[in-house]
């Protein structure tokens, strides 16, 4: 028998960049043990997978299950409020082995680049040079040491490209083991991308152009059969468009299966949708799961449900009155009437409503209801009485307590001022609401599945939750307004989710079909699309996609007033610089020998250092190209990271440029490491300048100010110790948060309110605070 034997070839210069990333990436991973930026809404996401509950986000699933993954693997039970940034993490949230999950592709971008850099034949010393680039750029840094998705959808777009330049390279030794591996690969890492973010469909440009100059090139290959080249046409279609696809759709089956349970996003989507998951409320009466009627006559007994709300909320009320002066000192007045607020807590008696239709499209008659038996539907004028207090709903013209261009809405009870009986706005003017139905052609009012809008007769305010949180006299719970202003804002549409009247006890019930996993997943991309179309709101964070290449915008990702330390977005200046000039320089020096070469003359020494340089540089500026302009043209809310693909990409270049200019300029090896030294050590000068802000370093007001390269970095600054905390909620919060997500969504669609994301700026309460005080005043109203 013959001996087996095996080569294993070790690349040293791959493992000292893999080694130098691996460094400053791991290097105080821990600190801090509080939420940053985005692990606020990927957090929260991936304890929605563990907990099975169902949620929305404007990205495809796959990054998202895999920190899940992870978490699930060391044990998490994903239970973390994350309600905000800088909120300590408990012992039981894994949050540094959710890091590391997401430093692990982060730590292996610059291995890739330095692989693309040796593909586009690159001297080994450039090329570890280009990975040293990548392994000291704050930015890149930055994104791999939260858990969040940048750093896996950075690494699967470089490790796609760097697959379709194997294959460009090898297009004349198809079907070999090699051709195979790359083909499949790049594939898979395209599908991967994609499945993270939808951004990740620049790569697929990337790749697809590639690969039809390569099917060009086999086309005008006369010695190929047209037999041979409808061959490798569909081994590329089966490996760059059937294994992407495969992955993608793998992903949402994994997301539908997984999210089985009623969760935060539920009130997203349909209610088709919805009756899919387990404990919707189509059918269902809270815990009890009965059964009830599906359309409403006068005397029903209602709950009325908030959509746009990340945790459930239904309209409340109860004994207690807003106070004479809500806001202390700031001079508003409220009208002291019955506080209605949206409470969090569904199983409260204090939500119920009944409904007296008090008009409708066929009997206009403002005082009289209609007969039992006139079921509610879209246009009838109605009155809405708290069950427990007898009281109706009611809106004046009297400022909101927070949100003063907004009315405030009440309960009107005994010894509240009136209009005189026979005057213009005497009872029921002032308590009768217009029930609206939104984005349905059926008339007729659906407990569950119809989403309503109820306007205000007498001022035409629509009936609103305004997202802030009441003070103590509120209980911390939402405010709710009628907002004159308001038109189609999702924060004004209710469903109807509980109902009972027992002289419809005989009536059919409510029922909704529920959805393929094609239907769902159609309906899943219209609304992700129409949510990323609404990001349009500015942000204290976003940046414009010129601002990125000079670095004249970072972002605040977290800030902590006690050690007076902060994290910030901030690049690394030289190696954005050189990024920039490399993409501006490399098509000059194409033009130039271009030109050169028409004239029959020829550039630097080396006749094959222009057909070099384009086959090296074209692709990659390509990349640049498809990957940094589609921004341009993009009105939703952008940020700095949006950038880093393409400097990937750059910093590439820069490598290519300096390999090309040593060519052609017939320099010595020497003089090329004189350069390449001297070069990697201003990178290290200004890693090391922006790393405080990286590692969020304690730093006092004079070195904060150091550290501001642009007027528009607005860096935390700290004051005095009764002070610092201030500064650095109002910075942090006086935005919401990203990505995810700013999103006032109108047809009923609900509020993210990117992730602020993002998203989501939730409120930092104490749930405790609000359950300790509503039994006291149920127990007061008793």
């Amino acid at each position: 028998s013959l001996p087996l034997i095996m080569r294993v070839t070790i690349d040293l210069a791959g493992m000292f960049v893999t080694a130098v990333a691996a460094i400053v990436r791991l290097i105080w991973i821990h600190y801090p043990a509080q939420t940053i930026w985005d692990e606020v809404h990927f957090g929260g996401f991936a304890s929605n997978y563990i907990r099975q509950t169902f949620y929305f986000d404007v990205h495809p699933p796959l990054g998202k299950l895999y920190l899940a993954l992870c978490g699930y693997f060391v044990g998490w039970n994903g239970y973390f409020p994350h309600s905000g940034i800088g909120e300590d993490y408990t012992a039981q949230t894994p949050f540094i082995a959710l890091r590391l999950a997401s430093a692990l592709p982060g730590i292996l971008v610059p291995y890739i680049l330095y692989k693309i850099a040796r593909v586009s034949e690159c001297t080994k010393l450039t090329s570890v040079f280009v990975g040293l680039l990548a392994a000291l750029e704050n930015t890149l840094i930055l994104m791999s040491r939260m858990f969040v998705l940048d750093s896996l959808m950075i690494f699967a777009i470089c490790a796609a490209v760097l697959h379709a330049l194997h294959l460009h390279k090898q297009r004349d030794a198809a079907y070999t083991a090699k051709w195979w591996m790359h083909l499949v690969a790049c594939g898979i890492f395209l599908g991967v991308a994609t499945s993270i973010k939808l951004v990740g469909l620049l790569a697929v440009f990337v790749v697809g152009c590639l690969t039809l100059y390569d099917l060009y090139q086999l086309w005008g290959q006369h010695k190929q059969s047209l037999a041979a080249f409808i061959s490798q046409f569909f081994c590329r279609v089966l490996g760059l468009i059937a294994i992407p696809v495969a992955i993608y759709l793998a992903g949402w089956y994994a997301h539908f299966a997984i999210l089985t349970q009623t969760g935060p996003g539920s009130a997203f989507m349909s209610p088709e949708f919805q009756a899919t998951l387990g404990g919707n409320m189509f059918g269902k009466i809270d815990h009890q799961r009965n059964s009830f009627p599906s359309e409403l006559i006068s005397g029903s007994v209602v709950r009325l449900r908030a959509l746009p709300t990340e945790r459930p909320c239904w309209l409340h009320s109860h004994s207690h009155r807003y106070p004479i002066y809500p806001n202390g000192e700031d001079g508003l007045v409220s009208s002291h009437q019955q506080q209605v607020t949206c409470y969090e807590a569904g199983d409260d008696p204090n939500n119920l409503w009944r409904i007296h239709i008090l008009a409708s499209p066929q009997n206009h008659s403002t005082h009289q209801p209609d007969s039992d038996f006139h079921y509610l539907q879209h246009s009838d004028v109605v009155q809405l009485k708290h069950v427990h207090t007898g009281n109706p709903l009611h809106s004046h013209n009297v400022a909101a307590p927070l949100t003063p261009t907004a009315q405030e809405v009440t309960c009107f009870g005994p010894g509240d001022e009136r209009v005189p009986e026979g005057e213009e706005g005497h009872m029921p003017m002032y308590d009768a609401w217009l029930v609206e139905i939104v984005d349905s052609a059926d008339p007729i009012v659906h407990v569950g599945t119809s989403r309503l809008r109820f306007r205000h007769t007498k001022t035409s305010a629509v009936l609103e939750l305004s997202t802030q949180r009441l003070p103590d006299w509120g209980f911390h719970q939402l405010e709710v307004v009628s907002n004159p202003h308001s038109t189609n804002s999702a924060a004004s549409v209710w469903v109807i989710d509980f109902h009972e009247n027992p002289h419809l006890s005989s009536k059919p019930k409510a029922k909704v079909d529920t959805l393929s996993f094609w239907a769902k997943f159609v309906e899943m991309h219209s609304r992700m699309f129409s949510a990323n179309s609404q990001l349009t709101v500015l942000h204290a964070a976003s940046s414009r996609p010129f601002d990125w290449v000079f670095m004249r915008q970072g972002a605040s990702f977290w800030a902590h007033g006690d050690s007076r330390s902060q994290i910030f977005a901030a690049g690394n200046i030289a190696v954005y610089l050189l990024g920039i000039t490399a993409v501006a320089a490399c098509p000059l020096v194409l033009l130039l020998q271009a030109l050169a070469t028409k004239r029959g003359k020829q550039l630097g020494v080396s006749p094959n250092a222009s057909s070099r340089l384009s086959s090296a540089s074209v692709p990659l500026i390509l990349a640049y190209a498809l990957h940094f302009a589609p921004f341009l043209f993009m009105q939703r809310q952008l940020f700095v990271h949006h950038y880093l693909p393409a400097l990937a990409f750059a910093i590439v270049l820069v490598g290519v440029l300096i390999d090309h200019l040593t060519i052609t300029m017939a320099a010595s090896v020497s003089s090329q490491k004189a350069v390449l030294v001297a070069v990697v050590a201003l990178v290290i000068s200004a890693f090391i300048f922006v790393a405080p802000l990286t590692y969020g370093l304690p730093m006092d007001n004079a070195t904060i100010e150091s550290k501001k390269l642009s007027d528009s970095w607005k860096l935390v600054e700290f004051y005095a110790a009764d002070q610092s905390q201030v500064v650095n909620e109002e910075k942090l919060r006086e935005e919401p948060l990203t990505s995810a997500t700013e999103i006032v969504t109108p047809n009923a669609t609900p509020s993210l309110h990117d992730q602020g994301v993002g998203n989501l700026d939730r409120a930092v309460t104490s749930k405790g605070v609000e359950a300790s005080l509503e039994p006291q005043q149920q127990q007061q109203q008793q």
